[in-house]
């Protein structure tokens, strides 16, 4: 994520992390510090009690926390803490400062110094199993890969300075070890000195300091990482589907998860042609693994490149095997899934219309040639910011929308497929 090539490709991804929270400042307030009145002046205040009157705010590069200044309900007591990165002119060091509100005055409750010049990212999880959230900082990045993770922990009542050197490309944290602590993972590509790995950060045996408990060789060929979904991959496991793409254009989806208490391992591999990607399609509270196969074409017809039959599966840890639970036809093109019967791809097709729709027709297998019969409905969608000048774009019922995207379906009375039907079988996934 943090390479070159690959921050201009994932700007706009959402990774799937453990933990959610507030920025105390929207962008418009993200370049200035805290404000002089209210309860932001008291932060003013606390930052220059301990970093003196003349500092710079530092903001993290990347993931859900970008500001320099975080409030977040650590202890879970009703009431934010605020955790702040700054640099004083008196020393290269980025200093980190978790306060507390006692009564009505901010006080600091931690003051470290970070010895690198670049935040990567910010995340919150429990590491020690207190009930408490620890603040997990990535360091380094801007010209290189980061470096260094920090986990600042608050253990019997103080907080604590934990960290360990590791080289990176992305960060997630969750529940990945038997024990339902929450552990860090750490990816990285493959590069001239290393291969690709994922690598397992916990606390130690005393709770006392961060380790590095496990590591495993990952897919050499993934140049970029897409997407990461972080989730249950059985009723019992969470784990990590990784989605990445190589130099030469393929897919290939890698699931990681503990197999032995701490012992990080891969899987599951499987390679696409086309960018499909894991999630919980189904939306049961576990990570499904897409399979992928093409739908029929008439003879002479070059088969659609964007459109495929998708088979979602569940895995089974232990044996490495995959169960099919749902399917849908995918159109890459526009980014839509749509349920079909796990038949559908023996007695249906998809074909591409000339108003630029895809239609769904039923399949001819018994004719001389197979080919298509009778068509089914039309799904095609809108750019509302564009004037549509198709005459038919009327028939056209909407279906979904998305920002300025209309997703709308056109019927044909002696299919008995209705737009009801549609819209509950369309799938507008986060892929």
């Amino acid at each position: 994520m943090k390479r070159a090539a690959a921050s201009l490709l994932l700007a706009a991804i959402v990774l799937f992390v453990s933990g959610c929270g507030v920025n105390m400042f929207e962008n418009a307030d993200i370049m200035r510090p805290p404000g002089v009145t209210g309860s932001n002046a008291g932060i003013r205040e606390c930052i220059e009690r301990s970093a003196g009157a003349d500092y710079v705010l530092k903001y993290p590069a990347h993931g859900d926390f970008r500001s320099a200044v975080i409030t977040r309900d650590l202890n879970f007591d009703g009431t934010d803490e605020c955790m702040v990165f700054c640099k004083s002119d008196s020393s290269d060091n980025i200093r980190v400062i978790i306060m507390s509100m006692a009564g009505n005055v901010w006080q600091t409750d931690a003051d470290f110094e970070e010895s690198s010049a670049q935040i990567d990212c910010v995340k919150f999880c429990d590491l020690n199993g207190d009930g408490m959230e620890d603040p997990v900082v990535g360091w380094g990045g801007f010209n290189s890969l980061p470096d260094r993770v920090a986990a600042y922990v608050n253990i019997d009542g103080e907080y604590r300075q934990l960290g360990i050197d590791s080289v990176y490309d992305n960060m997630y944290c969750g529940k990945f070890t038997d024990n339902k602590l929450d552990s860090i993972m750490l990816l990285s590509l493959s590069s001239s000195d290393n291969r690709a790995k994922a690598s397992l950060i916990t606390m130690n045996d005393q709770r006392s300091d961060l380790k590095l408990a496990s590591s495993v060789d990952m897919n050499d060929d993934v140049t970029v990482i897409d997407n990461v979904s972080y989730g249950y991959i059985n009723k019992t496991k969470y784990g990590l589907a990784v989605d990445g793409h190589t130099s030469s254009g393929k897919y290939i989806a890698q699931v990681l998860c503990c197999e032995e208490k701490s012992a990080v391992g891969v899987i599951y591999t499987q390679k696409y042609d086309l960018p499909i990607r894991c999630c919980d399609i189904n939306r049961d509270g576990m990570i499904d693994i897409p399979t992928v196969s093409r739908l029929k074409t008439e003879e002479g017809t070059e088969p659609l490149d964007e459109v495929c039959f998708v088979t979602w599966n569940n895995i089974d840890p232990e044996r490495r095997t995959l169960s099919p639970k749902d399917y849908t036809v995918f159109c890459e093109s526009e980014g839509w899934c749509y349920r079909v019967s796990e038949d559908f791809k023996d007695k249906n097709t998809v074909a591409l219309e000339e108003d630029g729709g895809y239609g769904f027709y039923k399949w001819d297998s018994e004719a001389y040639v197979p080919k298509k019969d009778s068509l089914l409905f039309t799904i095609r969608c809108f750019d509302e910011t564009k004037e549509q000048s198709d005459p038919d774009s009327g028939v056209y019922k909407e279906i979904l929308r998305s920002g300025n995207l209309v997703y709308a379906a056109k019927t044909e009375s002696r299919s008995g497929i209705d737009i009801e039907q549609i819209k509950t079988n369309f799938i507008l996934p986060k892929l």
